[in-house]
């Protein structure tokens, strides 16, 4: 665990974007998804006031960049040849104009040694409206909190 600008990391199955920090703006503003730290508040502060603690979840980045690791490639054409996707699907996926099917989510979390449950919750909090993310990082922070206990 570090704190970086007020925030507190964890270093979750080598994936350093998941971090827990209090929520201080309750108009926040969703930014695209590479940027990852920007949450969107409005969901949790009406429901759980403004210095409500919430999970953020890694980005598609984050698995793509530990499938790499894991497999010593250098790039994403290279990682493509080790899922059921084109080189150009996987390049869409990390530029956040397409998502991964759930089939191509689950080899990529294998590829990335993480868990296949997590991934398709983080699957499904990048596909859905801003409405319905808050109930996707319930589920994540659920899972993690399991993953951890076992």
């Amino acid at each position: 665990m570090s704190s970086v600008n007020g925030q507190l990391t964890y270093n979750i199955w080598g994936l350093s974007s998941v971090a827990i920090r209090p929520i201080s703006n309750p108009v926040g503003k969703l930014k695209n998804e590479t940027e990852g730290a920007v949450r969107y508040h409005n969901f949790y502060s009406d429901r759980f006031g403004p210095d409500h603690a919430t999970i953020s979840v890694p980005r598609i980045a984050d698995y793509m960049d530990k499938a790499r690791d894991a497999l010593g490639v250098t790039s994403d054409r290279q990682l493509s040849k080790f899922l059921p996707a084109c080189n150009a699907a996987i390049n869409q996926w990390r530029t956040g104009r397409t998502w991964p099917s759930d089939v191509n989510m689950i080899a990529l979390a294998d590829l990335a040694q993480c868990d296949t449950a997590q991934a398709l919750v983080a699957l499904n909090f990048w596909r859905s409206p801003q409405t319905v993310r808050p109930i996707y990082e319930r589920m994540f922070s659920k899972l993690l909190a399991e993953n951890k206990a076992a």
